[in-house]
């Protein structure tokens, strides 16, 4: 196994010194900009004529930037679980918010949502710390929504992802193939961007791990992290299908930072993960899932 020190281990690049430069951008594919639309305070609270397939609990997970501010580094990862009540309320739910210029863990969230006939509608997700809304993208499987897409439409981020019905479990157990993808962060240079995918073997709250990592790097061409293995805890699923990873890329090294993610359980095969700790430059931010 390679040997490497910390700071390479969790982001083997170099920082690019040249700050980079906002330019306008056309539209990809020809698109063509859409004036906002502003709906009445009366149609907003419209449910829709779908609105009651749309019910029970959904885990979600999105990730992409952040738009504005002063940070050099954008990216942006959410992960949660909302309970929709079929009238077009969010009557509960929790999500976790990771960025640059703001990390906050286990947020309450309440809300609301649009469903029309076609499928489409709107997302709204309030905490007292934001208030987030998404265009809503959802087929009808039978009498109920199994899934849905989702794309943030506010202006303050263009993230987007999925929201999946949840069947949550008190326990994962087994062995699951993972995949996290996202950038360093960065003050000056230009964020790179980092990947890793390996395994969890889960058994009573024990994890042991095998991951490989690449991190991007301009100058160099990346940098590649050979097959390791690592130790991890998990703290049981709550009744939103949360739960806790914690671990060290660098067994024994007690300067290596510890590295904590949320979980949102889906199903008995299948969990999102999002990072927790703010993004430094040994913590890069990066989400994604995991399967069996």
């Amino acid at each position: 196994m390679q040997v490497l020190s910390r700071n390479g281990l969790v982001l083997a690049g170099l920082m690019i010194a040249a700050a980079p430069a906002l330019v306008a951008q056309n539209l990809p594919y020809g698109l063509k900009r859409s004036s906002p639309v502003v709906l009445s305070d009366a149609k907003a609270k419209k449910p829709g004529p779908q609105a009651k397939a749309f019910k029970g609990q959904y885990a979600f997970a999105l990730h992409g930037v952040s738009v504005g501010g002063q940070s050099v580094s954008r990216e942006e990862g959410i992960a949660g679980s909302i309970t929709a009540d079929g009238k077009g309320n969010i009557i509960s739910g929790v999500e976790d918010f990771n960025s640059a210029t703001g990390t906050f863990a286990q947020l309450p969230v309440t809300g609301s949502y649009t469903l029309d006939a076609n499928g489409t509608g709107t997302l709204t997700l309030v905490s007292d710390q934001m208030t987030q809304t998404f265009s809503l993208y959802a087929p009808l499987t039978g009498t109920k929504i199994q899934n849905a897409s989702l794309v943030q439409n506010d202006g303050t981020a263009g993230t987007s992802g999925m929201l999946v019905r949840q069947s949550p479990t008190d326990a994962l157990v087994g062995n699951y193939s993972f995949n996290l993808s996202g950038e360093t962060l960065e003050t000056s240079g230009v964020p790179n961007a980092v990947s890793a995918a390996g395994t969890f073997n889960i058994i009573a709250g024990l994890v042991q791990g095998q991951a490989t990592f690449f991190v991007g790097d301009a100058a160099h061409g990346g940098a590649i992290v050979s097959s390791f293995a690592f130790p991890a805890n998990m703290t049981p699923p709550d009744p939103n299908g949360r739960f806790t990873l914690s671990f060290s890329f660098i067994p024994g090294d007690d300067s290596s930072p510890q590295v904590h993610f949320a979980g949102y359980v889906v199903d008995a095969k299948h969990f999102n993960l999002l990072p927790i700790d703010p993004p430094s430059d040994l913590l890069p931010l990066m989400t994604g899932s995991a399967v069996q």
